[in-house]
């Protein structure tokens, strides 16, 4: 009865331990290149680990865009896996996040941070203008 009752209370600590670490998480958030102009594509990633989400989001500004999966071969989310979503982004400072909804009212997010976005740049140092009549 005694080892019984050591294994039942091994079973209880385990699936206890396993349900706190299958707590959602969203880890690794970032954007590369960290700098460019309003012509450069920024590609936002971030890595999911818990049960299937419903929906996977990127918030740039106030605007949600869906992030697709970076490896849709992978159906195991419990080990984790990455997203990503790629744009061009207005000059300027664009604040964004990630959003993981896992069922409906239940949800998880990343900080917002932002990235900037400068003016084109020509390549010019200068320019000499020439002007003849």
């Amino acid at each position: 009865m005694r080892t019984f009752k050591i294994i039942l209370g091994f079973l209880i600590i385990t699936m206890l331990a396993s349900s706190v670490l299958a707590a959602p998480a969203l880890t690794y958030p970032r954007v590369t290149p960290t700098t460019g102009d309003s012509d450069t594509t920024f590609t936002f990633t971030v890595h999911y680990a818990g049960d299937e989400p419903v929906l996977m989001e990127i918030y740039l500004g106030s605007q949600a865009h869906d992030m697709l999966e970076v490896d849709p071969s992978d159906d195991n989310c419990t080990d984790g896996k990455a997203y990503y979503f790629e744009a061009q982004l207005p000059k300027g400072t664009t604040i964004y996040y990630f959003k993981a909804t896992i069922m409906p009212g239940e949800e998880i997010r990343t900080t917002a941070t932002t990235v900037n976005v400068g003016s084109q740049d020509f390549g010019f140092d200068h320019l000499d203008v020439v002007l003849s009549v």
